[in-house]
């Protein structure tokens, strides 16, 4: 790589980092998957075990630990916080991006690398997964760079790329388990069936007998210490549970139909997916290019497993977005070179969806009366439209790279105004943050009866006593006194009969049915 390379790389990688990082420390670690994940890593920390991660003093057979690992190394870095807890997601997203820059750089030259890599940054939904203590961040991260690290393999026939793909099918694992080989196994398989290169002299060429020992040096050790401390507890919950489990039924409220998926990549790469099905007919059209048809399978492979999964989420097909945004880069590149037209129907329908969306999130604000204070927020999504408009203004005076750009700076100033001011304002009417410094006073001892918030136990730093029968609510109250409950109010009804109570908070969580509540004992 020349000397311009590496300084432009280094630039777009410090971009990258501070677009991933934008105000990590600033919002409460509130969200389910992010308080436990980031409380196990601190009880964890707390206890010096690398091996049995628990989340209030109980077993999580959830997810494999080394995001739980980095989250402790950032801990003892930074301190225990919430920029300590997301510091690694971010800069995994940073990662990401680069090497699909310098991927799209390699095969397809500067200016789609440069289309990749602002399809991706201007993503909210791309910029939002790093943005998360959660091991999704990590596993697109090593998802996309044992794929790529393939693909330099079967180009080059370099040993060195197949060890590394290899190596980051490990670390994958070592984040989230099994999904980490079976996505871009499939992506790899699909891809060589259509190239008819799935040849037994290929196989054999990609020494699966030292791809299985990298595999095995990488992941054993923990999986089989864990299997072991748990005495098989950990194994079983995590393989039946969180993986057949969430595949063959719907868990947790998270299902769908078929097409839902499709949906959420269309949704989740905006403002450039619109293009999507043109980008597809150029790749199909283009097909001869080994590249392309590569990026194409692992976009299919993803969409088509996680769209007969049972249980669906949006984060589940975020790996496939460095692919599609290859495909989408190589498309807008095409239409500025003159190469083809730009299609202007799709940002037709594009302005009639941006036109909606500060309407509807004025809408779904005032809805919630705990939160229509906060419905002016709405008007900074104003900036979409506005964005669509002077995009198809410059669509029809043929000016297609200002097309493009209207398009970038508009949701990219989104997406800064989103996790600098937008969520923020919305961040503040959590119930953690309501009830931290009621919460901080010394000596007064705490439990919860039947739910809690996980994001209590994180700020509390300690486990929390679970209660859950009167009967047990009764003898706690007994040897603790002036206690402080933490509940819902749905069980108020419970809760009294148990003893005198002074209601010092309830409020709405956001964006759920429900209400906390905090209650003191009175004597």
């Amino acid at each position: 790589m020349k000397s311009p390379e590496i300084k432009n790389t280094l630039v777009l990688f410090i971009l990258s980092f501070a677009i991933c990082s934008l105000n990590i420390g600033g919002n409460t670690i509130y969200i389910l998957d992010e308080a436990k994940n980031a409380t196990c890593a601190l009880e964890m920390m707390q206890r010096n075990d690398w091996v049995v991660p628990t989340f209030n003093g109980e077993l999580r057979t959830d997810k494999p630990p080394l995001h739980y690992f980095l989250m402790l190394i950032s801990y003892r870095v930074f301190g225990v916080n919430e920029f300590a807890a997301r510091f690694f997601s971010a800069f995994f997203g940073a990662v990401t991006i680069i090497i699909t820059f310098l991927f799209s750089l390699k095969y397809l030259g500067k200016a789609t690398a440069n289309r990749v890599a602002m399809i991706l940054l201007c993503s909210l939904h791309f910029t939002l997964q790093f943005h998360l203590a959660v091991p999704d961040p990590y596993l697109i991260c090593f998802i996309t760079a044992a794929l790529i690290c393939f693909y330099l393999f079967f180009d080059q026939g370099n040993k060195v790329y197949l060890f590394a793909f290899y190596a980051f099918l490990g670390l994958g694992t070592l984040t989230k388990g099994p999904v980490a080989i079976i996505l871009p196994g499939l992506g790899v398989i699909l891809f060589l069936i259509y190239s008819r290169r799935l040849t037994w002299t290929f196989i054999v060429s990609m020494q699966p007998a030292i791809g299985i020992t990298v595999l095995a040096i990488i992941t054993l050790p923990w999986y089989l210490l864990v299997h072991f401390q748990t005495e098989g507890a950990w194994t079983e919950g995590f393989f039946l549970r969180h993986n057949v489990g969430r595949f063959t039924k719907t868990m947790e409220g998270h299902g769908g139909i078929f097409l839902l998926t499709p949906l959420f990549v269309l949704i989740g790469l905006l403002p450039f997916s619109v293009f999507v099905f043109q980008a597809f007919r150029l790749t199909w059209t283009e097909r001869k290019k080994d590249m392309l048809v590569f990026c194409l399978s692992v976009v299919v492979v993803v969409v088509l497993f996680f769209s007969v999964s049972s249980t669906k989420l949006p984060n589940y097909v975020v790996p496939c977005y460095p692919f599609l945004a290859v495909l989408l880069g190589y498309y807008l590149n095409q239409t500025i070179a003159g190469n083809i037209v730009i299609s202007r129907w799709p940002l037709w329908i594009y302005l009639v969806l941006m036109l909606c969306v500060p309407a509807g999130v004025y809408i779904a604000l005032e809805s919630e009366t705990y939160l229509s204070h906060l419905s002016g927020l709405a008007y900074y999504f104003i900036l979409l439209p506005i964005g669509a408009l002077l995009a198809l203004w410059y669509a029809y005076h043929g000016e297609t790279a200002k097309t493009y750009y209207a398009l970038f700076l508009s949701f990219l100033a989104l997406n800064i105004l989103f996790f600098t001011v937008i969520f923020p304002k919305v961040d503040r009417e959590n119930p953690v943050l309501a009830a931290k410094e009621l919460l901080k006073k010394e000596g007064l001892p705490i439990a919860y009866y039947k739910r809690i918030n996980p994001s209590f136990v994180f700020y509390l730093k300690s486990p929390v006593q679970p209660l859950n029968s009167q009967e047990e609510l009764k003898d706690y109250l007994r040897s603790h006194q002036n206690a402080l409950i933490i509940s819902r109010a749905r069980y108020l009804d419970e809760i009294y009969p148990a003893g005198d109570f002074e209601m010092l908070l309830k409020t709405r969580d956001l964006f759920e049915k429900h209400s906390t509540i905090l209650i003191r004992e009175i004597e």
